[in-house]
């Protein structure tokens, strides 16, 4: 079907794989790194901040390998490991006094990176304050403070905090953009295309096939729908039009055009070759016939009523679309749950 695409659980799939694939890198990272600084006698004051990295490394490996787990219980973990594990290493250093490394600061970089990036501004901010606050306690601790670090370290976490918010907003205003172009788009009871953009789209495939290639144009009403609504309530109205769209989006092409035309009415535009076009409307039709809308004990049959033209036999759009009017007519008048075509 022709319809505006959306993100949805796919978009969170993609980020959870993509976290994962990290995560896994960074264990990788840090179990390496751990590995090396062990064979190395001159740097055995590092062993033990290695073995701790190594070991947060595997914890969020096992994380990343947790099945089923969503994007936001993901990231929550990821910031409260990492969280602990610069925690840990500022305590090493008050007591053991030894030199600050340009790794406990890279790591409140990275800390304050993700912590922005997925929780809330203020506790974003409160944790990464405690962390900053620990640095210079240790910083303060250690027989030799880095001095130049931690004011550039001053600096870089502001500028952070920045970036971050500042990128929030942008996101969140091209989120409202994308929304209210859904909007101006789409029907918000069925999701397919509206009538405005529906009329821009079918004026585009008409342009196409002037060319030669075959067009249908297909008006369909909803039967009886009043009476539906009288029986069930406008949900249960609303709900019919809802199981026949979604009816009639899985008997039609991903070529096929499907628009709410207005009211109970649907238009369907299908390019290709006319037998197997007009085909796919009757199967379309026959499936609105099999079902049933029941809402507690009332129910109701579905049937449609439709007219259909090609834009040959029409000459130009308009036409078509006024002839399949017509005809649409001529199949409520002549009991309805019809298709009418041609001299039918």
């Amino acid at each position: 079907m022709t319809q505006p695409s959306g993100r949805g659980h796919g978009s969170e799939r993609h980020q959870v794989r993509l976290l994962r694939a990290l995560l896994l890198a960074g264990a990788a990272l840090e179990v390496f790194n751990a590995a090396y600084i062990a064979s190395r006698p001159e740097l055995a004051h590092r062993i033990l901040p290695s073995r701790v990295g190594a070991v947060m490394g595997l914890v969020l490996a096992a994380l990343a390998l947790w099945p089923r787990v969503g994007v936001r219980p993901l990231q929550g973990g990821v910031v409260a490991v990492l969280c602990v594990w610069f925690a840990s290493n500022a305590v090493g250093i008050m007591v053991t006094q030894r030199p600050v490394a340009s790794g406990l600061l890279l790591q409140l970089v990275i800390v304050a990176l993700v912590t922005y990036s997925w929780l809330p501004v203020r506790l974003a901010t409160g944790l990464v304050g405690a962390l900053y606050g620990l640095l210079l306690i240790a910083s303060g601790r250690s027989e030799r403070p880095d001095v130049p670090g931690a004011a550039l370290t001053t600096f870089i976490l502001p500028l952070i905090w920045y970036l971050c918010v500042h990128g929030r907003s942008v996101r969140h205003e091209r989120g409202r953009s994308v929304e209210l172009q859904a909007l101006a788009f789409t029907d918000p009871l069925t999701g397919v295309l509206n009538r405005r953009a529906g009329t821009d789209r079918l004026t585009h495939l008409a342009a196409r096939s002037g060319g030669g290639a075959p067009l249908l144009v297909v008006l369909l009403d909803l039967d009886h729908f009043k009476r539906v609504n009288d029986r069930l309530g406008h949900a249960g109205g609303d709900r019919m039009l809802i199981e026949v769209t979604g009816l009639l989006q899985g008997a039609l092409h991903a070529d096929d055009l499907l628009v709410r035309w207005g009211g109970e009415e649907f238009l369907v535009a299908l390019p290709g070759p006319i037998a197997a076009s007009r085909q796919r409307v009757e199967g379309a039709l026959h499936a609105v016939r099999q079902a049933r809308l029941s809402t507690g004990t009332a129910s109701e049959a579905l049937t449609v009523s439709a007219g259909l033209a090609s834009l040959d036999e029409a000459g130009h759009l308009e036409a078509a679309l006024e002839l399949a009017d017509r005809r649409l007519y001529r199949a409520k008048a002549a009991g309805r749950d019809r298709l009418v075509a041609g001299g039918g």
